[in-house]
């Protein structure tokens, strides 16, 4: 069963793609990133969930470069206002623009 999200309709569960390029443990090379985003989406997911400052923009890089040809099987969120002036609205403006180029 979908639900909504502002005015798009997605599956219940989306998939967190910060593991690909921060955080927890060692990180998968390009290849295996591209392989499992690929998988994500065959195996019915329609949400990914990123952020700029996941791998310092590198995770964005990624989904754009691997997902490219499937853009319009997936809703993409990229989160904002994380660091040293974190859950502050103000500086999402500025990175939105470079994370739209990473990802389309």
């Amino acid at each position: 069963m979908k639900r909504m999200v502002g005015p798009f309709s997605v599956n219940p569960i989306g998939y967190g793609a910060m593991p690909l390029s921060h955080g927890y443990g060692q990180i998968v090379d390009d290849a295996v990133g591209e392989r499992l985003l690929h998988d994500v989406l065959d195996a019915g997911y329609d949400f990914i969930d990123t952020a700029a400052i996941y791998g310092l923009g590198h995770n964005e890089t990624l989904i754009g470069r691997a997902l490219k040809a499937r853009r319009s099987e997936f809703i993409l969120a990229s989160k904002c206002g994380w660091g040293p002036d974190r859950h502050d609205l103000s500086v999402c403006h500025p990175p939105a623009a470079p994370s739209l180029d990473s990802l389309i």
